[in-house]
């Protein structure tokens, strides 16, 4: 997929004034910041210029949850200090001359095959991600971090946001379909999800942000949807991803979540969410993409939406309770 133009003026003068380092920059796909590979003599780092509307509180949050995860061995970008006097904290550097904005981190770069670009995953990897998840959910456990906890548009605690952009979807039947399923989701979901207790997740386990090495995972990138919510929202969403990718989603999603219960199990009443929040989050990704589709040309935000409506359709009604009724019988 192409980088967005936005990218343009390359960074390098900027990096080399903050940092000090000097090489090539190569602009990377993005949603709504700048994303940079920079190459040098000594490595490879990933710069992320966010917009001007990014609140810089919530992004040195961000930085230090990566930099603790990082320095414990995680397979996740370290973010890069800057030197004193040149930043906000300890991660963060001003970049108010960039086209977003905004605020910049450059972190260590991890190595490895973007999900996206391998074979159809199968069971076998539905098991192996939801393992890596459960462990990673477990750590997050044990932050504290106010900034983490505002909601967002990739909150599925607030998917009922997206009911005000079903417009935006121009073909009537699927609309309908839609509209009918999030509005029962809004209705006899969200109010028990509301009430439990929230933890912290990265929630965005997507194949671009999941890297493989050798079967097993690589790296996890991109922790700029983190935030508190609940936590049957990661293997939900991760589960919402395979779906995308896999011949056998039903079952592929079963291994998911069965193999992350294994590790960290799930309160029976977030359970029996698990398939209505994996299709709410097919649901925020086809709205989404179709209202910023009727704003601008956004080839990013568009990336999921074709598979996403591809397993919404496929799975109109058949696949939905087979799913939910295999998850019953364990």
């Amino acid at each position: 997929m192409q980088a967005p133009a936005r990218h343009s003026p390359n960074p390098i003068e900027f990096v080399r004034a903050i940092w000090g380092l000097a090489g090539t920059c190569t602009p990377l796909p993005g949603d709504v910041d700048e994303n940079w590979r920079l190459d040098t003599a000594t490595g490879s780092f990933a710069l992320k210029i966010a917009s001007k509307e990014s609140s810089l509180a919530r992004l040195a949050a961000e930085a230090r949850v990566q930099a603790t995860l990082h320095e414990e061995g995680w397979p996740v970008p370290g973010p890069c200090a800057v030197p004193a006097g040149r930043g906000h904290g300890r991660y963060v550097a001003p970049a108010e001359h960039r086209p977003t904005g905004g605020w910049a981190r450059l972190s260590t770069w991890v190595p490895g095959t973007p999900w996206s670009e391998t074979p159809e995953p199968g069971e076998r990897f539905g098991r192996v991600l939801g393992r890596f998840l459960a462990r990673l959910d477990r750590e997050l456990d044990a932050f504290e971090e106010p900034e983490l906890e505002a909601t967002h548009a990739w909150d599925l605690l607030s998917a009922d946001a997206a009911l005000e952009s079903l417009e935006a979807i121009h073909d009537a039947a699927r609309r309908a379909r839609v509209e009918r399923w999030l509005a029962a989701f809004v209705e006899h979901e969200l109010p028990s999800l509301r009430a439990r207790r929230l933890h912290l997740v990265h929630n965005d386990a997507n194949d671009h942000n999941v890297l493989v090495e050798d079967g097993a995972i690589g790296g996890l990138l991109d922790f700029g949807d983190m935030l508190s919510t609940v936590r049957v929202a990661e293997p939900a969403i991760a589960a919402a991803y395979l779906a995308q990718r896999s011949r056998e989603p039903v079952g592929d999603a079963r291994a998911l979540l069965a193999a992350y219960e294994e590790e960290y199990p799930l309160h029976p009443e977030e359970r029996v969410t698990f398939v209505a929040c994996l299709r709410a989050r097919l649901m925020q990704t086809v709205i989404t993409a179709a209202a910023r589709a009727a704003q601008r040309d956004d080839a990013y935000a568009s990336v999921h939406a074709a598979p996403a409506w591809d397993v919404l359709d496929r799975w109109e009604t058949s696949g939905w309770e087979r799913l939910a009724e295999e998850l019953r019988a364990r």
